[in-house]
């Protein structure tokens, strides 16, 4: 038995429920023996991808703060894939839309058939390949505001298009992710004004 089918095994009386990933390392060693560093919950969720796996199994859905939702295999998900690189900000890649998926930048190991450049809601990309560089999921506290989420947050505070005070803004996202259930990243303010200077740049 392989490790995702550990994971499986240990967890599928736990469903819907949230389980850190620490939880689920040690669920799979104490029934299995298994080497904990083998195991890696982030590999196999619907909302993250890695460069090094082929996308094609998926049981939890990543919370936040090293938090995972068990869902189980086939689920009808909906929602955002994020992508972060090694010393780089995470970002959203692409989307499961009732089950299935698309991606808008290419990544290696994922069959071409997901790729679709054109359903990139930020505008038109170059065809990527992300290369090489390890995907940083566990020990991971908190996340960053993507592009979309800033647009949502302004579009709510500002629907004139107003311009926006700086702690005006962060005072929005703050409340935006506090309603949501999520935790911002140490540091996230000074990443998020430096991520708004480089988006402001390719308009």
């Amino acid at each position: 038995m392989g490790i995702y089918e550990q994971i499986i095994e240990v967890c599928k009386s736990r469903d819907k429920e949230i389980l850190s990933a620490f939880e689920i390392k040690s669920l799979v060693e104490k029934r299995y023996g298994s080497n904990v560093s083998s195991v890696i919950p982030s590999d196999y969720c619907y909302n993250r991808i890695n460069v090094g796996i082929d996308f094609k199994r998926h049981i939890f859905i990543y919370m936040g703060g090293g938090n995972f939702k068990y869902v189980g295999e086939k689920f009808q998900y909906s929602g955002k894939i994020f992508f972060r690189p090694k010393g780089g900000d995470e970002r959203a890649v692409g989307e499961w839309d009732n089950g299935k998926y698309y991606l808008w930048e290419k990544f290696p190991k994922v069959s071409i058939e997901h790729f679709k450049p054109e359903m990139n809601p930020f505008g038109k990309l170059d065809e990527i390949t992300i290369g090489g560089l390890p995907f940083e999921q566990e020990g991971l506290v908190g996340e960053i505001p993507t592009q979309e989420e800033i647009i949502r947050i302004c579009r709510v505070v500002a629907p004139k298009d107003q311009e926006i005070r700086g702690e005006l803004l962060k005072r929005s996202i703050e409340k935006y992710f506090d309603i949501n259930g999520r935790d911002l990243q140490s540091g996230w303010w000074e990443i998020t004004k430096k991520n708004m200077m480089e988006w402001s740049k390719k308009r």
